[in-house]
């Protein structure tokens, strides 16, 4: 699954002179160095390396990529202790070696804002397809399934282990899906299942729409569950997506 950089990235607060480039905050440190007159509260550093570059990360205050202009001064695995204060130059955080850098601490709230818009946009776009959580990590995602002139609308758990869909038998009553051919159906715990095999007019999620797919019909035993199948690898396969657990929501890309 692709992600999106807004809600995929490690938050960090970005410093002064903020700019976004492909909706992702980027921080630069700006390098001074003059004692603070203004000194509060602060506490250990380090500095490290991702994907972003290179950056400080305190344990109070975010972290910040740093400008390559000032790589010389860092090293990464370097640890230390620091203060933030404040003078007409604004809010700065100076380290145990009295470096002094300017930073923007209202930055977050700006990339907060940046993050709201691009999921409003993305929501107004009908690219998000909202869904529930079983247990907290179980995706139950609204489908759309139509077939013979009947459609209805079923909640299926998304799962990427199955190799296509698979229907509760009273699903596939109300759509009057006939069989096409019998299978074995191998389920979680080891147990094996004689099974259906349906073909349904369209299958959609949110604006994605597949026409012809197969799907598997067993019985449903035991107690109520939430959804009525499963959403399968034959759906979701060639579909480029992110799930934001926060906002339980499924973010389809392009």
């Amino acid at each position: 699954m692709k992600g999106n950089a807004l809600d995929a990235m490690r938050v960090r607060i970005p410093v002064r002179a903020i700019r976004f480039q492909a909706t992702i905050a980027i921080g630069i440190l700006i390098l001074v160095s003059i004692f603070p007159p203004n000194l509060q509260a602060g506490g250990q550093y380090h500095i490290g390396k991702d994907q972003g570059g290179i950056y400080m990360q305190t344990d109070q205050n975010g972290s910040w990529y740093i400008d390559p202009t000032h790589l010389d001064h860092f090293a990464v695995g370097e640890t230390g202790r620091y203060t933030i204060g404040s003078d007409p130059g604004g809010t700065f955080i100076q380290t145990g070696r009295g470096a002094k850098y300017y930073i923007n601490l209202n930055a977050l709230d700006e990339w907060e804002r940046e993050r709201e818009t691009f999921n409003a946009r993305h929501q107004a776009a009908g690219t998000e397809t909202k869904v529930d959580l079983l247990d907290g990590v179980h995706i139950l995602v609204p489908v759309a399934l139509e077939s013979n002139g009947h459609r209805i609308q079923a909640r299926m758990l998304l799962d990427t282990g199955a190799s296509i869909m698979v229907l509760h038998r009273k699903v596939a009553d109300r759509l009057h899906l006939k069989s096409a051919g019998k299978a074995k159906l191998l389920i979680a715990g080891g147990k094996i299942l004689d099974s259906d095999i349906v073909s349904l007019d369209t299958v959609g999620v949110g604006p994605i729409k597949k026409k012809g797919l197969q799907a598997s019909v067993i019985p449903h035993n035991g107690p109520e569950v939430r959804y009525q199948g499963l959403l399968g690898m034959n759906f979701l396969k060639g579909t480029n997506y992110r799930i934001d657990f926060d906002r339980q929501v499924i973010q389809w890309l392009p």
